[in-house]
């Protein structure tokens, strides 16, 4: 294989994305700390408002230089301390919300508004009422940079420049403090005013022309996941809407086998999807291909806030999984073909993640509001996938292989954030990868030769035991088995627990799974989830023997489906799609994956719609017992037939299905 160590690599060991993607040619370091350092002017403007109570307190207190024209009272001097922090303290969560929604860079010059406007409200004051105003518009500001600045600086940075990035804004707060303390003893009201406003605006205008972090467009890229999240999840608080008519639109309750079909059918729709995703990321490209699946969703919430009859949930159910299907072909395939080689973990490793913010969502807010509510969020939720991602680039190696070169270096450079000839480098080889693969002509018999068949082997295999683990039945019926287990806990404050835990557990495998590998998460994944299995089959298997003990233990439900789930998140659930998508080589990709998460569903089909029959024939103990016996198998396959891709190329992949030695790899 050619030496790749010229090779432009935005990613280093730790699987930070796109964590060198501003690191240019060799002495260029500082590039980062400019960017950084713009970055964090912000937060040195905050330094400077923090501070500011000290000289300015001074000045209040009398009557020389003071614009509210009489000596502010104790009580008056501690509230302008403190209502700073009452701002900060909502802060963070506007920060959050804008660095989702408008990313990190428009997030941060956003901060620039409530500074601007304490600062408008200091320098005009009349009054103390006034400068409280101030003072909280300068803590949201806080609030908000001390969320997005770490987050920014994080995400551009390098290995052995994070640390250091990271340090900027405690001293540039510093920078702040010491301007403040600097001049406002010496200085009157209205200049230390006037410098808060020109600090701000030097952000804003310094800033503007700071690059986007690259986690931005792959969260944008992830948005339908967590909204079919949403929709999957949808069943565990609506179908106690449906057994009851209290808040039921068909007006009478669902039969068992009703709930079954409700619950099962959306796998039947993700059997198709990936065939019609696989089709639209061929033909119309990896952006468009994703985007085109907020048509089923769209189709399939219109049919469930509009249903009359159980009928329309069902056709509901069935567009939401063509969306899945086509979402879970498209997406892991968008993500893969923007990753460098040491990244890809952690951005297959998205849509887990991404998927559980969606449960999360429904389980929060399922059995508070009406059915109708859940159904408008679905919508809204899918309209801010489609309007966001609208403005996200295509996949270079799209282009490529459409022989349109220059579209592949525009969308590469601002997916990299670098200028053209800055992702030459890089394109080079993506171009030898594509042309190399245009050669040759794939047909669904070369999927089952070869290497190429033990690529598909292990897809498969790691999808099997992905959905006998239980997952889907355990994620459909949640609420369902925590009534049937009388915990003494409320089942939908249980559910919610759940849901945080999953989040919080996804959103941890992206960071490790580039340091630990592959292997080592799918040992640790199947060996917790077939623990926390084995506890939930014993508990039900005590409950059905009416044991005593059970009252003593009702925790138990909960506690094992935290690890079981905590487990899930880190391998088994996330790790299966990103093996597949670094498996299978490019010419085979196109037929191989549709077919591999196709059988995904198939399986996802038949424990959704017969776990309620299974449970009843063998009692849900003995349900658990079998998932955590796939999850023991699981185990084993990993252990001996699953190989490690952590930092190779798709060539170095290849050459260790097919059994060639590679060369070694870059140091």
């Amino acid at each position: 294989m050619e030496d790749r160590s010229y090779a432009y690599d935005p990613v280093g060991e730790t699987g930070a994305v796109n964590q060198q993607a501003y690191r240019m040619e060799a002495g260029q370091l500082w590039r980062q700390y400019a960017i950084a350092g713009i970055a964090n002017i912000a937060i040195a403007s905050t330094g400077y408002s923090m501070g500011w109570t000290s000289p300015v307190n001074l000045k209040l207190q009398n009557t020389t230089d003071n614009p509210i024209g009489e000596p502010i009272t104790k009580d008056q001097e501690a509230w302008i301390g403190s209502l700073l922090t009452v701002g900060a303290i909502f802060g963070p969560f506007l920060g959050g919300f804008a660095a989702s929604k408008i990313g990190r860079k428009w997030g941060l010059l956003s901060t620039s508004i409530p500074l601007f406007i304490g600062w408008i409200l200091i320098a005009a004051t009349k009054n103390v009422g006034m400068i409280y105003g101030g003072r909280i518009f300068w803590g949201l500001a806080v609030g908000m940079l001390f969320t997005i600045s770490p987050m920014y600086c994080a995400e551009i940075a390098t290995d052995d420049s994070r640390g250091a990035l990271g340090s900027f804004l405690q001293a540039f707060i510093t920078l702040g403090y010491l301007l403040i303390y600097g001049i406002g003893p010496y200085v009157s009201y209205m200049v230390i005013a006037y410098v808060g406003i020109i600090f701000t605006g030097a952000f804003a205008v310094l800033f503007f022309f700071m690059p986007e972090s690259p986690f931005y467009y792959l969260a944008k890229a992830n948005i339908a996941i967590a909204s079919t999240g949403y929709s999957m999840g949808w069943t565990s608080p609506v179908n106690l809407k449906l057994q009851n008519t209290t808040d039921n639109p068909i007006g009478e309750p669902i039969t068992k086998d009703q709930e079954a079909w409700i619950g099962s059918l959306l796998t039947v729709g993700a059997i198709f999807g990936p065939f019609l995703g696989g089709f639209a990321a061929s033909k119309i490209g990896r952006k468009w291909g994703l985007l085109s699946t907020s048509i089923p969703l769209f189709i399939g919430w219109i049919l469930i806030a509009a249903t009359k009859n159980v009928g329309m949930i069902y056709g509901g159910r069935i567009f939401w999984g063509l969306a899945v299907g086509m979402l879970f072909t498209i997406s892991p395939m968008y993500c893969a073909e923007i990753a460098t080689d040491d990244s890809r973990g952690a951005l297959g490793s998205f849509l887990q993640a991404f998927i559980t913010l969606g449960y999360l969502l429904i389980y929060g807010i399922g059995p508070y509001v009406s059915y109708m509510v859940i159904a408008y969020v679905g919508i809204i939720f899918t309209g801010a996938f489609a309007v966001l991602f609208f403005f996200m680039p295509e996949s270079p190696f799209y282009y490529l292989a459409k022989g349109d070169r220059e579209a592949a270096a525009k969308c590469l450079s601002s997916i990299r954030g670098r200028s053209h000839e800055g992702v030459q480098a890089e394109l080079d080889l993506m171009a030898a990868d594509v042309n190399a693969s245009l050669e040759k002509t794939a047909t669904v018999a070369d999927v089952f030769r070869g290497s190429n068949f033990k690529a598909f082997y292990i897809s498969c295999a790691l999808v099997f035991f992905q959905q006998f683990s239980g997952i889907n039945a355990v994620l459909f019926y949640m609420t369902n088995i925590f009534e049937a287990a009388n915990s003494s806990l409320d089942s939908a404050i249980a559910t919610i627990i759940i849901g945080v835990v999953q989040v919080i557990a996804s959103f941890i495998t992206p960071l490790v799974v580039d340091r630990l590998g592959r292997r080592i998460l799918l040992l640790i994944s199947s060996c917790g989830t077939a623990i926390g299995l084995g506890l939930l089959g014993m508990f039900f298997m005590l409950a059905q023997a009416n044991n005593p003990v059970v009252d003593k233990i009702g925790f138990l439900p909960i506690l094992s489906l935290v690890l079981f789930i905590v487990t899930y998140c880190w391998g088994l659930g996330p790790l299966p799609w990103a093996v597949m998508s670094e498996l299978f080589p490019i010419e085979v990709k196109a037929i191989a994956s549709p077919i591999a998460t196709a059988f995904c569903w198939v399986l996802s089909f038949l424990i959704t719609r017969y776990f309620s029959a299974i449970a009843d024939a063998l009692g849900m103990g003995g349900t658990f017992f079998i998932f955590g016996a796939c999850c023991v198998a699981a185990f084993f396959f990993t252990l001996f037939l699953v190989p490690e891709t952590k930092g190779k190329s798709f060539q170095e992949i290849q050459d260790i299905l097919s059994g060639r030695p590679s060369k070694p790899e870059k140091a």
